[in-house]
């Protein structure tokens, strides 16, 4: 199980490491971090701090107003930005 354990975040580690360095060999190398793959990146780590915390329900409120935000505000948000830009 171990294997199988350690196969799981080294395989999307060295993925990225590849994908990183076939950037740099298009030179498509990234200056900044996009603000989506920060979105994705924070939000993924949020949740894992949520892996095995005993006692979540102190920030269980907070997890439900974020999930909230960015189903009602975000979200929608985003999708009329994009229909905006669209139509101009």
């Amino acid at each position: 199980m171990h294997d199988i354990l350690a196969s799981a975040w080294t395989y999307p580690e060295n993925l990225r490491d590849q994908i990183i360095r076939a950037r740099y060999e298009k030179q498509n190398d990234l200056p900044y971090v996009p603000e989506a793959a920060r979105i994705l990146s924070a939000m993924s780590q949020a949740s894992a701090e949520l892996i095995d915390a005993n006692d979540a329900s102190k920030v269980e409120a907070e997890v439900r107003r974020m999930i909230s935000w960015f189903r009602e505000k975000a979200g929608p948000s985003v999708e009329q930005a994009i229909a905006t830009r669209r139509t101009s």
